[in-house]
Protein backbone atom coordinates (compact mmCIF):
# COMPACT_ATOMS: atom_id res chain seq x y z
CA UNK A 1 0.00 0.00 0.00
CA UNK A 2 3.06 2.24 0.65
CA UNK A 3 4.20 1.77 -3.06
CA UNK A 4 0.61 2.67 -4.68
CA UNK A 5 0.15 6.02 -1.52
CA UNK A 6 3.94 7.32 -3.25
CA UNK A 7 2.65 6.36 -6.67
CA UNK A 8 -0.61 8.48 -5.80
CA UNK A 9 1.15 11.51 -4.32
CA UNK A 10 3.62 11.71 -7.63
CA UNK A 11 0.35 11.68 -9.50
CA UNK A 12 -1.05 14.37 -7.61
CA UNK A 13 1.93 16.37 -8.12
CA UNK A 14 1.78 16.19 -11.37
CA UNK A 15 -1.91 16.83 -11.79
CA UNK A 16 -2.39 13.40 -12.75
CA UNK A 17 -6.21 11.53 -12.41
CA UNK A 18 -5.86 7.74 -12.65
CA UNK A 19 -9.51 5.92 -14.05
CA UNK A 20 -8.86 2.14 -12.86
CA UNK A 21 -10.60 -0.78 -14.63
CA UNK A 22 -11.39 -4.37 -12.93
CA UNK A 23 -11.04 -6.27 -15.89
CA UNK A 24 -12.25 -9.29 -14.23
CA UNK A 25 -15.80 -8.19 -15.65
CA UNK A 26 -19.49 -9.46 -13.38
CA UNK A 27 -18.29 -12.15 -10.97
CA UNK A 28 -20.92 -14.19 -9.29
CA UNK A 29 -20.68 -13.84 -5.48
CA UNK A 30 -23.05 -16.70 -4.81
CA UNK A 31 -23.23 -20.53 -4.22
CA UNK A 32 -21.53 -22.36 -6.73
CA UNK A 33 -21.68 -25.87 -7.07
CA UNK A 34 -18.28 -26.19 -6.20
CA UNK A 35 -19.76 -24.97 -2.50
CA UNK A 36 -20.28 -27.36 -0.12
CA UNK A 37 -23.63 -27.12 0.99
CA UNK A 38 -24.30 -30.00 3.59
CA UNK A 39 -25.90 -28.90 7.09
CA UNK A 40 -23.18 -28.28 9.60
CA UNK A 41 -25.08 -30.28 12.39
CA UNK A 42 -28.07 -32.86 12.07
CA UNK A 43 -31.17 -31.33 10.85
CA UNK A 44 -29.76 -27.79 11.49
CA UNK A 45 -31.93 -25.38 10.18
CA UNK A 46 -32.29 -21.08 9.86
CA UNK A 47 -35.49 -20.34 10.43
CA UNK A 48 -37.15 -18.88 7.22
CA UNK A 49 -34.23 -19.20 4.76
CA UNK A 50 -32.22 -22.18 2.66
CA UNK A 51 -30.51 -24.63 5.23
CA UNK A 52 -27.09 -23.65 4.99
CA UNK A 53 -24.08 -24.73 6.70
CA UNK A 54 -21.51 -22.54 8.55
CA UNK A 55 -18.71 -23.96 5.87
CA UNK A 56 -20.80 -22.38 2.91
CA UNK A 57 -21.21 -18.77 4.57
CA UNK A 58 -17.44 -18.86 5.21
CA UNK A 59 -16.94 -19.36 2.00
CA UNK A 60 -19.50 -16.76 0.90
CA UNK A 61 -17.23 -14.49 2.87
CA UNK A 62 -14.38 -15.38 1.87
CA UNK A 63 -15.07 -14.98 -1.51
CA UNK A 64 -16.68 -11.23 -1.30
CA UNK A 65 -13.33 -10.10 0.98
CA UNK A 66 -10.94 -11.85 -1.90
CA UNK A 67 -12.87 -9.80 -4.63
CA UNK A 68 -12.27 -6.71 -2.59
CA UNK A 69 -9.32 -7.07 -1.41
CA UNK A 70 -7.90 -7.64 -4.88
CA UNK A 71 -9.90 -4.19 -6.10
CA UNK A 72 -8.42 -2.59 -3.17
CA UNK A 73 -4.94 -1.12 -4.99
CA UNK A 74 -6.92 0.05 -8.18
CA UNK A 75 -9.75 2.10 -5.69
CA UNK A 76 -6.88 3.55 -3.59
CA UNK A 77 -5.33 4.75 -6.58
CA UNK A 78 -8.61 6.05 -8.07
CA UNK A 79 -9.87 7.86 -4.71
CA UNK A 80 -6.58 9.58 -3.94
CA UNK A 81 -6.23 10.98 -7.35
CA UNK A 82 -10.18 11.96 -7.82
CA UNK A 83 -10.99 8.82 -10.58
CA UNK A 84 -13.02 6.18 -10.57
CA UNK A 85 -12.76 2.67 -10.19
CA UNK A 86 -14.94 0.75 -12.77
CA UNK A 87 -15.70 -2.40 -11.40
CA UNK A 88 -18.07 -5.66 -11.65
CA UNK A 89 -19.00 -5.01 -15.02
CA UNK A 90 -18.21 -6.35 -17.96
CA UNK A 91 -18.04 -2.71 -20.07
CA UNK A 92 -14.73 -1.65 -19.48
CA UNK A 93 -16.14 2.23 -19.08
CA UNK A 94 -14.20 3.45 -21.36
CA UNK A 95 -17.14 5.45 -22.63
CA UNK A 96 -17.59 6.97 -18.83
CA UNK A 97 -14.20 8.34 -18.47
CA UNK A 98 -14.36 9.89 -22.03
CA UNK A 99 -17.36 11.55 -20.78
CA UNK A 100 -16.29 12.56 -17.76
CA UNK A 101 -13.41 14.61 -19.77
CA UNK A 102 -15.43 16.28 -21.86
CA UNK A 103 -17.15 19.43 -19.49
CA UNK A 104 -15.40 19.76 -16.26
CA UNK A 105 -13.47 22.47 -13.81
CA UNK A 106 -10.25 21.89 -12.66
CA UNK A 107 -9.94 24.07 -9.15
CA UNK A 108 -6.40 23.90 -7.58
CA UNK A 109 -4.73 26.14 -4.48
CA UNK A 110 -0.82 26.41 -3.44
CA UNK A 111 -0.80 26.05 0.06
CA UNK A 112 1.00 28.38 2.45
CA UNK A 113 4.53 27.15 3.72
CA UNK A 114 3.25 26.33 7.40
CA UNK A 115 1.26 23.57 5.41
CA UNK A 116 5.00 21.75 5.01
CA UNK A 117 4.99 20.08 8.15
CA UNK A 118 5.68 16.80 6.58
CA UNK A 119 1.83 15.73 8.04
CA UNK A 120 -1.12 14.57 5.89
CA UNK A 121 -3.68 17.88 5.49
CA UNK A 122 -7.00 16.58 4.52
CA UNK A 123 -9.29 18.11 1.66
CA UNK A 124 -13.11 18.91 1.51
CA UNK A 125 -14.80 20.71 -0.84
CA UNK A 126 -19.04 21.67 -1.49
CA UNK A 127 -20.97 22.82 -4.27
CA UNK A 128 -24.27 24.32 -4.07
CA UNK A 129 -24.92 24.31 -7.55
CA UNK A 130 -27.74 21.92 -8.41
CA UNK A 131 -26.48 19.05 -11.61
CA UNK A 132 -23.14 19.74 -10.62
CA UNK A 133 -20.76 16.55 -9.29
CA UNK A 134 -17.91 17.08 -7.22
CA UNK A 135 -14.27 14.48 -6.73
CA UNK A 136 -11.63 15.34 -4.95
CA UNK A 137 -8.45 14.28 -3.81
CA UNK A 138 -8.61 13.43 -0.23
CA UNK A 139 -5.76 15.64 0.76
CA UNK A 140 -1.96 16.01 0.58
CA UNK A 141 1.10 15.59 2.39
CA UNK A 142 3.43 18.41 3.57
CA UNK A 143 6.32 17.86 1.75
CA UNK A 144 8.10 19.19 -0.66
CA UNK A 145 8.77 18.05 -4.55
CA UNK A 146 12.35 17.00 -3.62
CA UNK A 147 11.37 15.05 -0.03
CA UNK A 148 8.92 12.63 -2.22
CA UNK A 149 11.44 12.66 -4.91
CA UNK A 150 14.03 11.32 -2.75
CA UNK A 151 14.86 7.52 -2.55
CA UNK A 152 15.87 6.00 0.91
CA UNK A 153 17.12 3.25 2.20
CA UNK A 154 20.15 0.95 1.63
CA UNK A 155 21.33 0.18 -1.66
CA UNK A 156 19.63 -3.79 -1.42
CA UNK A 157 16.28 -1.93 -0.23
CA UNK A 158 16.30 0.93 -3.37
CA UNK A 159 16.87 -1.78 -5.49
CA UNK A 160 14.45 -4.56 -4.01
CA UNK A 161 12.16 -1.90 -3.97
CA UNK A 162 12.55 -1.07 -8.14
CA UNK A 163 12.29 -4.49 -9.00
CA UNK A 164 9.15 -5.20 -6.79
CA UNK A 165 7.34 -2.53 -8.39
CA UNK A 166 5.22 -2.77 -11.16
CA UNK A 167 6.20 1.13 -11.95
CA UNK A 168 9.02 1.83 -14.46
CA UNK A 169 12.42 3.32 -12.57
CA UNK A 170 13.26 5.63 -15.60
CA UNK A 171 16.15 7.67 -14.03
CA UNK A 172 18.63 5.91 -16.38
CA UNK A 173 17.48 4.50 -19.75
CA UNK A 174 17.63 0.93 -19.89
CA UNK A 175 16.83 -1.31 -22.95
CA UNK A 176 16.59 -4.96 -22.53
CA UNK A 177 16.57 -8.26 -24.85
CA UNK A 178 16.21 -11.45 -22.73
CA UNK A 179 16.79 -14.74 -24.67
CA UNK A 180 16.21 -18.07 -23.62
CA UNK A 181 19.31 -21.10 -24.49
CA UNK A 182 20.39 -24.42 -22.78
CA UNK A 183 24.04 -25.22 -22.22
CA UNK A 184 26.03 -28.23 -20.61
CA UNK A 185 25.56 -26.48 -17.58
CA UNK A 186 21.66 -26.31 -17.85
CA UNK A 187 19.24 -23.61 -19.29
CA UNK A 188 19.25 -20.10 -18.02
CA UNK A 189 17.42 -16.65 -19.84
CA UNK A 190 20.68 -13.75 -20.99
CA UNK A 191 19.68 -10.71 -20.76
CA UNK A 192 21.69 -7.86 -23.24
CA UNK A 193 21.06 -4.79 -21.62
CA UNK A 194 21.55 -1.22 -22.81
CA UNK A 195 22.18 1.78 -20.75
CA UNK A 196 22.67 5.04 -22.01
CA UNK A 197 26.03 6.90 -20.31
CA UNK A 198 24.10 9.90 -20.09
CA UNK A 199 22.61 8.79 -17.13
CA UNK A 200 25.69 7.16 -15.42
CA UNK A 201 27.92 9.56 -13.01
CA UNK A 202 31.88 9.05 -14.79
CA UNK A 203 34.72 10.21 -13.22
CA UNK A 204 37.65 11.31 -14.97
CA UNK A 205 40.86 9.39 -13.89
CA UNK A 206 44.57 11.01 -13.93
CA UNK A 207 45.12 9.04 -17.36
CA UNK A 208 41.90 10.83 -19.12
CA UNK A 209 40.14 7.35 -18.83
CA UNK A 210 36.96 7.76 -17.18
CA UNK A 211 35.38 4.95 -14.83
CA UNK A 212 31.72 4.14 -13.17
CA UNK A 213 30.23 2.06 -10.50
CA UNK A 214 27.24 0.04 -11.43
CA UNK A 215 24.77 -2.70 -9.41
CA UNK A 216 22.60 -4.79 -11.90
CA UNK A 217 19.95 -7.08 -10.03
CA UNK A 218 17.61 -9.56 -11.92
CA UNK A 219 14.55 -10.82 -10.76
CA UNK A 220 12.52 -13.80 -12.03
CA UNK A 221 9.16 -14.18 -11.80
CA UNK A 222 6.63 -17.11 -12.56
CA UNK A 223 2.81 -16.98 -13.54
CA UNK A 224 1.52 -16.34 -10.23
CA UNK A 225 3.56 -13.68 -9.27
CA UNK A 226 6.57 -15.91 -7.06
CA UNK A 227 10.20 -15.16 -7.05
CA UNK A 228 11.91 -17.64 -8.85
CA UNK A 229 15.29 -16.55 -9.10
CA UNK A 230 17.48 -13.47 -8.07
CA UNK A 231 20.83 -12.77 -9.04
CA UNK A 232 22.83 -9.59 -8.22
CA UNK A 233 26.37 -8.65 -9.46
CA UNK A 234 28.75 -5.21 -8.94
CA UNK A 235 30.09 -4.17 -11.81
CA UNK A 236 33.43 -2.00 -12.05
CA UNK A 237 33.46 0.42 -15.28
CA UNK A 238 36.69 1.73 -16.83
CA UNK A 239 36.91 2.92 -20.37
CA UNK A 240 40.04 4.74 -21.96
CA UNK A 241 39.43 8.20 -23.40
CA UNK A 242 38.48 6.74 -27.01
CA UNK A 243 36.20 3.77 -25.62
CA UNK A 244 34.07 6.35 -23.80
CA UNK A 245 33.87 8.79 -26.42
CA UNK A 246 32.29 6.01 -28.56
CA UNK A 247 30.04 4.94 -25.56
CA UNK A 248 28.54 8.25 -25.36
CA UNK A 249 27.31 8.10 -29.01
CA UNK A 250 26.69 4.33 -29.19
CA UNK A 251 25.63 3.33 -25.61
CA UNK A 252 26.74 0.56 -23.16
CA UNK A 253 25.69 -3.31 -23.08
CA UNK A 254 26.04 -5.54 -20.13
CA UNK A 255 25.25 -8.90 -20.04
CA UNK A 256 23.44 -10.88 -17.09
CA UNK A 257 22.76 -14.58 -16.94
CA UNK A 258 20.21 -15.60 -15.04
CA UNK A 259 19.38 -19.70 -14.37
CA UNK A 260 15.90 -21.45 -15.88
CA UNK A 261 15.47 -24.38 -13.64
CA UNK A 262 12.03 -25.30 -14.72
CA UNK A 263 9.71 -24.10 -17.89
CA UNK A 264 7.03 -22.19 -18.28
CA UNK A 265 6.25 -18.59 -18.24
CA UNK A 266 7.89 -15.83 -16.70
CA UNK A 267 8.71 -12.17 -16.88
CA UNK A 268 12.29 -10.97 -15.85
CA UNK A 269 13.06 -7.88 -14.80
CA UNK A 270 16.02 -5.80 -14.32
CA UNK A 271 17.51 -3.36 -12.83
CA UNK A 272 20.32 -0.80 -12.39
CA UNK A 273 21.76 1.58 -10.12
CA UNK A 274 24.77 4.05 -10.75
CA UNK A 275 26.50 4.02 -6.90
CA UNK A 276 27.70 7.41 -7.69
CA UNK A 277 24.57 9.28 -8.32
CA UNK A 278 22.18 6.67 -6.87
CA UNK A 279 19.95 7.02 -9.83
CA UNK A 280 18.35 3.64 -10.47
CA UNK A 281 16.55 2.63 -14.21
CA UNK A 282 14.98 -0.34 -15.06
CA UNK A 283 13.69 -3.07 -17.88
CA UNK A 284 10.95 -6.02 -18.14
CA UNK A 285 10.42 -8.70 -20.49
CA UNK A 286 8.27 -11.58 -20.50
CA UNK A 287 9.51 -14.85 -21.58
CA UNK A 288 8.75 -18.49 -22.16
CA UNK A 289 10.95 -21.67 -20.98
CA UNK A 290 10.39 -24.46 -23.38
CA UNK A 291 10.73 -28.32 -22.14
CA UNK A 292 13.77 -29.95 -22.85
CA UNK A 293 13.56 -33.01 -21.74
CA UNK A 294 11.01 -34.14 -23.79
CA UNK A 295 11.29 -35.80 -27.89
CA UNK A 296 10.29 -32.60 -29.40
CA UNK A 297 11.69 -29.74 -30.99
CA UNK A 298 12.68 -26.48 -29.50
CA UNK A 299 14.48 -22.99 -29.94
CA UNK A 300 16.58 -20.96 -28.15
CA UNK A 301 15.79 -16.87 -28.57
CA UNK A 302 17.03 -14.93 -31.85
CA UNK A 303 19.82 -12.97 -31.37
CA UNK A 304 19.75 -10.14 -34.19
CA UNK A 305 22.90 -8.37 -35.33
CA UNK A 306 24.23 -6.04 -38.46
CA UNK A 307 27.58 -8.03 -38.03
CA UNK A 308 27.74 -11.58 -38.43
CA UNK A 309 29.77 -12.97 -35.42
CA UNK A 310 28.01 -10.95 -32.82
CA UNK A 311 24.61 -12.52 -33.92
CA UNK A 312 25.83 -15.67 -33.36
CA UNK A 313 23.71 -17.94 -31.42
CA UNK A 314 23.48 -17.92 -27.31
CA UNK A 315 25.42 -20.43 -26.35
CA UNK A 316 27.36 -20.55 -22.93
CA UNK A 317 30.02 -17.59 -21.40
CA UNK A 318 31.36 -16.20 -19.19
CA UNK A 319 28.50 -13.95 -17.22
CA UNK A 320 30.57 -10.49 -16.80
CA UNK A 321 30.34 -8.83 -19.67
CA UNK A 322 30.37 -5.02 -21.45
CA UNK A 323 31.12 -3.71 -24.56
CA UNK A 324 30.73 -0.04 -26.39
CA UNK A 325 29.94 -0.94 -29.69
CA UNK A 326 26.97 -0.33 -32.22
CA UNK A 327 27.18 -4.01 -33.07
CA UNK A 328 26.75 -5.49 -29.76
CA UNK A 329 24.18 -2.39 -28.17
CA UNK A 330 22.22 -3.51 -31.15
CA UNK A 331 21.63 -7.02 -29.34
CA UNK A 332 20.01 -5.01 -26.58
CA UNK A 333 18.46 -2.44 -28.42
CA UNK A 334 16.80 -4.49 -32.02
CA UNK A 335 17.17 -1.29 -33.65
CA UNK A 336 18.96 -1.34 -37.53
CA UNK A 337 19.25 1.25 -40.49
CA UNK A 338 17.59 0.45 -43.86
CA UNK A 339 21.49 0.74 -44.89
CA UNK A 340 22.30 -2.23 -43.40
CA UNK A 341 22.43 -6.38 -43.54
CA UNK A 342 20.71 -8.39 -40.69
CA UNK A 343 21.66 -11.23 -39.43
CA UNK A 344 20.17 -13.73 -37.13
CA UNK A 345 20.90 -16.84 -35.01
CA UNK A 346 19.76 -19.29 -32.88
CA UNK A 347 20.25 -22.69 -31.42
CA UNK A 348 17.74 -25.76 -32.39
CA UNK A 349 17.13 -28.18 -29.17
CA UNK A 350 16.53 -32.13 -30.13
CA UNK A 351 15.17 -34.00 -27.11
CA UNK A 352 17.12 -37.35 -26.87
CA UNK A 353 19.05 -36.55 -29.52
CA UNK A 354 22.04 -38.57 -27.53
CA UNK A 355 20.37 -41.52 -29.10
CA UNK A 356 20.57 -40.74 -32.33
CA UNK A 357 22.59 -42.40 -35.13
CA UNK A 358 21.99 -40.63 -38.23
CA UNK A 359 22.34 -35.96 -38.51
CA UNK A 360 19.08 -34.88 -37.97
CA UNK A 361 17.57 -33.53 -41.08
CA UNK A 362 15.77 -29.87 -40.13
CA UNK A 363 14.12 -27.75 -42.16
CA UNK A 364 13.99 -23.94 -41.39
CA UNK A 365 11.61 -21.41 -42.91
CA UNK A 366 11.85 -17.50 -42.23
CA UNK A 367 9.20 -15.12 -42.38
CA UNK A 368 8.96 -11.54 -41.36
CA UNK A 369 5.97 -9.46 -40.21
CA UNK A 370 4.63 -5.40 -40.34
CA UNK A 371 1.59 -5.04 -38.69
CA UNK A 372 0.73 -8.32 -39.00
CA UNK A 373 1.07 -8.78 -42.69
CA UNK A 374 3.36 -11.07 -44.25
CA UNK A 375 6.26 -9.14 -46.17
CA UNK A 376 8.65 -11.97 -46.58
CA UNK A 377 8.62 -15.26 -46.75
CA UNK A 378 12.10 -17.10 -47.19
CA UNK A 379 10.66 -20.66 -47.71
CA UNK A 380 12.03 -24.08 -46.48
CA UNK A 381 15.57 -24.08 -46.51
CA UNK A 382 18.09 -27.13 -44.78
CA UNK A 383 19.58 -26.74 -41.59
CA UNK A 384 23.28 -27.19 -42.33
CA UNK A 385 24.92 -29.18 -39.42
CA UNK A 386 28.81 -29.34 -41.12
CA UNK A 387 30.85 -29.63 -38.89
CA UNK A 388 28.49 -29.70 -35.31
CA UNK A 389 28.70 -33.16 -33.30
CA UNK A 390 26.28 -31.91 -30.53
CA UNK A 391 22.69 -32.85 -32.29
CA UNK A 392 21.00 -31.87 -28.71
CA UNK A 393 22.25 -28.08 -29.53
CA UNK A 394 22.44 -27.44 -33.82
CA UNK A 395 23.17 -23.53 -34.56
CA UNK A 396 21.78 -22.46 -37.23
CA UNK A 397 21.98 -18.41 -38.84
CA UNK A 398 21.20 -16.28 -41.86
CA UNK A 399 20.79 -13.20 -43.03
CA UNK A 400 18.10 -10.35 -44.20
CA UNK A 401 19.09 -7.28 -46.58
CA UNK A 402 17.30 -4.47 -45.15
CA UNK A 403 17.12 -1.93 -48.09
CA UNK A 404 14.15 -2.72 -49.40
CA UNK A 405 12.12 -1.73 -45.77
CA UNK A 406 10.80 0.91 -44.85
CA UNK A 407 11.36 2.46 -41.54
CA UNK A 408 8.71 0.87 -38.71
CA UNK A 409 8.16 -2.42 -36.09
CA UNK A 410 8.71 -5.87 -37.77
CA UNK A 411 8.51 -9.10 -36.29
CA UNK A 412 11.18 -11.91 -38.00
CA UNK A 413 9.34 -15.60 -37.14
CA UNK A 414 11.80 -18.56 -37.53
CA UNK A 415 10.31 -22.15 -37.97
CA UNK A 416 12.00 -25.58 -37.83
CA UNK A 417 10.74 -28.72 -38.63
CA UNK A 418 12.08 -32.31 -38.39
CA UNK A 419 12.12 -33.61 -41.70
CA UNK A 420 11.28 -37.30 -40.83
CA UNK A 421 8.03 -35.81 -39.07
CA UNK A 422 8.92 -37.58 -35.40
CA UNK A 423 9.70 -34.35 -33.21
CA UNK A 424 6.87 -31.92 -35.08
CA UNK A 425 7.91 -28.51 -35.45
CA UNK A 426 8.93 -25.36 -33.11
CA UNK A 427 8.50 -21.52 -33.62
CA UNK A 428 10.48 -18.34 -32.03
CA UNK A 429 10.00 -14.79 -32.82
CA UNK A 430 11.14 -11.45 -31.78
CA UNK A 431 10.87 -8.08 -32.87
CA UNK A 432 13.03 -5.06 -33.63
CA UNK A 433 13.15 -1.45 -35.51
CA UNK A 434 14.52 -0.28 -39.03
CA UNK A 435 15.59 3.45 -39.02
CA UNK A 436 16.32 5.87 -41.81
Amino acid sequence: EGVLRQVAELANRSSVVIYSVDTRGTKALGITAADNLQPSGPGKRVPGTEMLNRSALIALNNRSSSLQDARGGMSLLAKQTGGTLTSNSNDLGLARVLEDQTGYYVLGYRPSNEAFNRSFHRIKLRVTGSGLTLRTREGFYGLSSNDVSQVNGTTREQMAAALASPFGADQIEVHMTALFANAQSGSFIRSMVYLNPSDLNFTKEADGSRSAKLRLASILFDVDGGVVEQVEQDRALKLPAKDYERATREGLVYQLDVPAKKPGSYQLRIAVRDTGSTKIGKAAQLIDVPALATNKLALSGITLSTDAETSRPVEESPQSKSAAASTIANLAMRRFRSSSNLYYGYVVYLGNAKKLTDVPALLTEVKLFRDGQLVYNGGPKPVDTTGQTDFERISAAGGLRLNSLSPGAYVIQVTVKDKAGARAEATQLIDFEVIP
